[in-house]
């Protein structure tokens, strides 16, 4: 998992600005975590990812590094999943709950900054701002998405044609999963007709499981915090 991501490392300031939000979000984010220390315990190599089962926002600056080595793991067993689409099935639940927890990671940089843009500068429709926000980190995951599917599909008109199609929109929360879908649907004929590899195919698929988890968890906790603002 090389292109997914890194995060700054949270100070006191940033924990504070996190506290005037009501994180709404704990219960399930902690379900996650331990449904992938479950997963890891089956394919332990020693280490263990996440140092607690609970977690609140005084420690968040010593979760999102542990969710950010959790990649790690992936990577190692990149060569068990990513044999054929039947093993890589058995690892779709943690790589949805690895790409939730980086939708996790990816929200709650965006809570901070928009809070403290709020603070430094005067910004009349705080609700729009936010949206604008937010639609520019959803551009920049599918952005990186794409990234990953131009490796090997840089010349294909269909797939800059889906990309150029996505509309990012300025007054709602955009939604891109219907153009992803069409785009998957493609790839998988590029496969049935040889047109593209297996490992490709798998390599395209990993990446498009965390990618639609990050906009779910974007989808999910973003609203919220918008509608909060006033």
């Amino acid at each position: 998992m090389d292109i997914f991501h890194h995060f700054k490392k949270l100070n006191q300031d940033d924990t504070n600005y996190l506290k005037r939000i009501n994180p709404f979000w704990t219960k399930q984010m902690n379900k996650w975590i331990v449904k992938l220390k479950k997963f890891t315990l089956k394919f332990s190599d020693g280490f263990n990812y996440f140092a607690e089962n609970n977690y609140t926002i005084d420690n968040y600056a010593k979760l999102i590094p542990q969710i950010e080595n959790y990649k790690n793991f992936l990577n190692k067993k990149r060569a068990i999943f990513a044999t054929n689409l039947k093993i890589l099935k058995k690892f779709e639940a943690p790589l949805i709950y690895y790409g939730n927890l980086i939708g996790f990671c990816v929200v709650v940089e965006y809570f901070i900054d928009v809070l403290k843009d709020i603070d430094k500068t005067e910004i009349k429709n705080k609700q729009l701002y936010a949206i604008q926000k937010i639609n520019e980190i959803i551009k920049d995951e599918t952005n990186r998405l794409f990234k990953i599917i131009n490796k090997k599909l840089s010349d294909d008109e269909y797939i800059t044609m889906i990309k150029e199609n996505i509309k990012y929109e300025q007054l709602t929360i955009s939604n891109t999963i219907p153009n992803i879908i069409m785009m998957f649907k493609y790839i998988n004929k590029l496969f049935k007709y040889k047109k593209i590899n297996e490992s490709d195919l798998l390599e395209f698929i990993t990446y498009g499981i965390v990618y639609n988890s990050i906009i779910n968890v974007i989808n999910y906790m973003a609203p919220r915090f918008i509608n909060s603002l006033v």
